[in-house]
Order: structure tokens, then C-alpha cells, then sequence
């Protein structure tokens, strides 16, 4: 006499089908279950355990396509509670064999995990402040900071990363520019290099209020800084400054 059927069984039998895989006979007898339980979602634990495998997985090679990711953020909403309700995936209330008790606490992770994705996937992105990035790259180990001086009266410091070929200048007090007019222009002098030629560091503008932090990224590689020139050039900058109108200026210490 064939048992009759069990709903644990159908659970058991659809984990399996997520982890490793079915034989022909099981998954017969899946469909099986299926029609004597038409309120159980055959792809949830699928869905859950490709989302597992995202999450786990160091980097994707492509982005998912934006109608599967959706039905995935779709599972996450609703797996876990739905799961908890119909199957007790996640604490179970009757006694289940040992042999398929791992197969509910890893259905249990796995609408968990997919549940975590949703969450991480539709989370909004964030955005630092000048101020945040200033202070997070001062943090990092190798970071200097140099006092720079201006004619103008204006205050401010270098900050620099040689490992991480970045930097930012925090200014105050350097005059108003009108971008149409003017900009003012980064250099970088680099102790290997001929110093009649430094590195570029970019243009910026500076707001009437005369503070400012701007990112430095040099447009080529820096070996050993010791000198950060700010220049007034004509819109867009040049590629050989003149230097008739050097605006501050910032020196690392040398040994």
C-alpha cells in the first residue's frame, strides 16, 4: 500500500531538486505531490538558491537581465513568510527524521539568503560627502597631509595616497573664479621627474564662498611628490603652464 502523500516529502524532495539535482522517478513523484498540494510554489526554493549562489559568488562576469532579477526581488519579498506559513520551513513543529533535517535548515538559509539579496538589491545607493571621502582616504595607511601657503591669503592642505595614486586639496579663502573666464589648474612635481615638466592634476573651479575640497587624480603616475603647485590658466588649462600666476602652494618634507 502506497503512503499517502506528505507534503514534508514534497519539501524534502524540492530542496534536493535545488541543491543536487532529481532523478527521472523523483521528480515524477514531485509533480505528483504537486497536484495533491496546488498551494506550494515549486520554484521557490530554485529561485532561493540562485539567489544564494549571487550573493556567495565574489563578482558577477555580467548583470543580471532586469526580468529575472526582478522575479528574483520578487521571491525575496515574499519567500520567507510565505515559506514559514505553508511548510514550516524555517522551525519545524513535528519531529522530521534525521536524515532530511539538514535539507530544512539549508531551505530555511536559502530563502534567508534570497531574502537578504532583495534587500541588498533594492536598498538605495550611498553617496559620500567631500567630507566623508577626504576623511575616509586620510584613514587609509600611506595617506600625507601637507600645509599649503598663498599669496592671497588663502588657507588650505594637500592630502595624497601614493599607494592609491589619489589625493584631495581642501581650500579657503582662494578667490571666486569665473569658469568662463579662468580656472584654476593642479601640478604635481615629481622628485623623478625633470621638474619643468610636472604632472597635471586637473582643473577646478573654486564657489564664492572660497572653500572647497577637490579630488586629485594625476594624469599620470606619481612616483615621489614634493611639490603641489595651484596655477590660474585659461578655461579647459593648459599643458605647460607658464606659472606667471601661481595661486598656492603645498611641499612635502624631505628627508
Amino acid at each position: 500500500m502506497n503512503p499517502p502523500p506528505s507534503r514534508d516529502r514534497l519539501f524534502d524532495l524540492l530542496a534536493d531538486r535545488a541543491t543536487t539535482g532529481l532523478s527521472a522517478a523523483e521528480q515524477a513523484e514531485v509533480d505528483f505531490l504537486l497536484r495533491h498540494f496546488p498551494d506550494v510554489d515549486a520554484d521557490e526554493l530554485d529561485f532561493a538558491a540562485t539567489a544564494l549562489d549571487l550573493s556567495l559568488a565574489a563578482e558577477c562576469a555580467a548583470p543580471l537581465p532586469a526580468a529575472l532579477r526582478q522575479r528574483i526581488e520578487g521571491v525575496a519579498s515574499m519567500v520567507t513568510p510565505r515559506a514559514a506559513a505553508s511548510s514550516q520551513l524555517l522551525i519545524p513543529i513535528r519531529p522530521k527524521p534525521r536524515a532530511s533535517r539538514w535539507r530544512w535548515w539549508l531551505a530555511g538559509g536559502l530563502a534567508a539568503a534570497c531574502l537578504l539579496v532583495g534587500i541588498w538589491w533594492s536598498r538605495p545607493p550611498v553617496t559620500l560627502t567631500p567630507e566623508q571621502r577626504y576623511q575616509q582616504l586620510a584613514d587609509r595607511p600611506g595617506s600625507i597631509q601637507l600645509a599649503g601657503a598663498s599669496d592671497a591669503n588663502a588657507r588650505g592642505e594637500v592630502l595624497w595616497n601614493n599607494a592609491r595614486q589619489e589625493g584631495f586639496l581642501r581650500l579657503r579663502g582662494l578667490p571666486a573664479n569665473d569658469p568662463r573666464l579662468d580656472q584654476y589648474q593642479l601640478w604635481i612635481f615629481d622628485a623623478q621627474r625633470d621638474e619643468r615638466y610636472p604632472i597635471d592634476g586637473g582643473v577646478f573651479d573654486i564657489p564664492a564662498s572660497g572653500e572647497a575640497i577637490i579630488p586629485i587624480r594625476g594624469k599620470l603616475s606619481v612616483n615621489d611628490p614634493k611639490l603641489f603647485a595651484i596655477t590660474r590658466e585659461k578655461p579647459g588649462g593648459v599643458v605647460v603652464s607658464e606659472r606667471k600666476a601661481i595661486m598656492f602652494t603645498a611641499a612635502a618634507r624631505r628627508s
